[in-house]
């Protein structure tokens, strides 16, 4: 299960970064700035049925703006999913 995670993250990652270099500038900044961690806190907090320990882990992962800026543009259902599986 944690190599289908790593997998899964990398995957992530490689898509997060082709779309990051896709953007116009203007496009990044836009979403650069409406990344950050007190909106992924907030979206986090309006998630239903977070344990701590679940909680705790994807606070980790948000010192990382790639993270950040994934999860905010992840749709709900998909955030729950996410912070579910760490």
């Amino acid at each position: 299960m944690n190599e289908a995670l790593a997998a899964w993250a990398q995957v992530s990652l490689v898509r997060a970064d082709r779309l990051r270099r896709d953007r116009s500038a203007e496009a990044t900044s836009r979403v650069t700035s409406d990344c950050s961690l007190t909106k992924c806190v907030a979206a986090l907090d309006g998630l239903e049925d977070i344990l701590d320990d679940s909680y705790g882990k994807a606070l980790e992962k948000f010192k990382d703006s790639d993270w950040r800026e994934m999860f905010i543009a992840m749709p709900n259902e998909r955030k729950r999913g996410w912070v579910l599986r760490l």
